[in-house]
């Protein structure tokens, strides 16, 4: 899972267009990525991994009902 933080965001982008991987399992990736390394890089002020795992389930449901109108540009 942690491979995934280092994709491009074209290459995230066109994964989950092709349903190789979700919108939640690459939030997910990046909050543990956040969280393993943030207390040495201290590059976070905030998150809010809440309304990040909620906009990356509207995505997912977005990108299951093929709804691209509900989409951000990136998933398009």
């Amino acid at each position: 899972m942690s491979g995934l933080t280092f994709l491009s965001a074209v290459s995230m982008a066109e994964q989950i267009r092709k349903k190789k991987i979700s919108p939640v399992e690459l939030v997910e990736a990046h909050l543990a990525q956040i969280e393993k390394l943030n207390p040495r890089l201290n590059a976070f002020v905030q998150v809010n991994g809440e309304r990040a795992r909620r906009s990356a389930q509207d995505a997912e449901s977005a990108v299951r009902e093929k709804a691209q109108k509900n989409l951000s540009l990136i998933h398009i």
